[in-house]
């Protein structure tokens, strides 16, 4: 299957609708660390949209571009979609990512490796609440295929 290039294009905010049945809850911290990680790192992420500019996935950023004053967003359109593509497709869009896994040894590395630099954990999606006292059994720079499932030890998040 070959994919299709998709145009991005500069929409104003205003101009673009949120999709109302969205089941996606976009709380308030959420909200707070997608302005954090478009502060970051900037806009990543282009907003979808339907032909009338209604949003099939991006609701959050689109929220938070409207809280940081942000006038117009990068979005790519849908073209030909069916009203059943796109509303499964608002739900697919977050569901398939529950679907993913975290391997421990390498996100509990990576995150201490962070704060022993002084990065703001709370960029990544974390509060100052996390835990990282442990001791992992391997250095940041060891490579993927060199870990095991031993080397962790006590890790733990709290």
């Amino acid at each position: 299957m070959e994919v299709e290039k998709k145009e991005i294009k500069m929409l104003s905010v205003d101009s673009i609708t949120p999709y109302e049945r969205n089941p996606r809850k976009h709380p308030e911290i959420q909200i707070e660390q997608l302005k954090n990680s478009i502060r970051q790192w900037g806009w990543t992420v282009p907003i979808l949209v339907d032909e009338g500019d209604q949003v099939i996935a991006g609701h959050g950023r689109l929220y938070a571009a409207k809280e940081l004053g942000i006038e117009s967003v990068p979005c790519i359109t849908a073209d030909g979609w069916s009203d059943e593509q796109k509303k499964a497709y608002v739900i697919a869009d977050n569901k398939l990512a529950e679907g993913g896994e975290w391997d421990t040894s390498i996100y509990y590395s990576e995150l201490k490796s962070l704060s022993s630099a002084g990065f703001d954990l709370n960029l990544v999606g974390f509060d100052s609440g996390i835990s990282l006292d442990f001791e992992p059994n391997l250095s940041p720079s060891t490579s993927f295929a060199d870990i095991s499932e031993d080397d962790m030890g006590n890790a733990q998040s709290s």
